[in-house]
């Protein structure tokens, strides 16, 4: 879904711009995003407006605000500079990426963003698919494994 680009009005500061386009990027990186396509997808932002936000050649507003909002950052910090980061919520942060799944972080952390965007019932629906399916795939992979080892074994017998 693309949206509209909010440039900013005549005689607004462009250092005022490039500071918020640094904290968007700082937050984006915060995220895990090492790349501006999946947060830009993640955000339902066209890549060009996410860009021209991240160069200061234009500011979020009204629902390009509501998307940075729905991440989780901090709308104040984001346009100002002040507070904490992250916005205050009652959710608990999630548990940090293990080291071995580090080369997916942009994938999960796109997932999340997605998950966070639904419906409950059709949230619930989409993480019983993703768990019924890691759950058969590892299932396979234990098979496998066993498989090897059989032949291993008889191999050195």
């Amino acid at each position: 879904m693309k949206r509209e680009v909010d440039n900013p009005e005549k005689g607004q500061d462009m250092d005022y711009s490039k500071e918020v386009g640094k904290r968007i990027k700082q937050w984006r990186l915060h995220l895990g995003f090492k790349n501006q396509v999946p947060f830009s997808e993640l955000l339902g932002l066209h890549i060009s407006v996410l860009k021209k936000y991240e160069t200061g050649r234009s500011i979020p507003r009204g629902d390009s605000l509501r998307a940075f909002a729905n991440t989780g950052v901090n709308i104040n910090w984001l346009l100002t500079g002040e507070g904490d980061i992250e916005a205050n919520t009652k959710q608990s942060n999630p548990s940090p990426i293990p080291k071995e799944l580090e080369d997916y972080t942009d994938r999960l952390n796109a997932i999340h963003g997605l998950l966070a965007m639904m419906d409950d019932n059709k949230r619930e629906s989409v993480l019983d698919e993703i768990f019924t399916r890691v759950q058969e795939i590892k299932r396979i992979d234990e098979l496998e494994q066993m498989v090897r080892k059989l032949n291993q074994d008889r191999k050195s017998s």
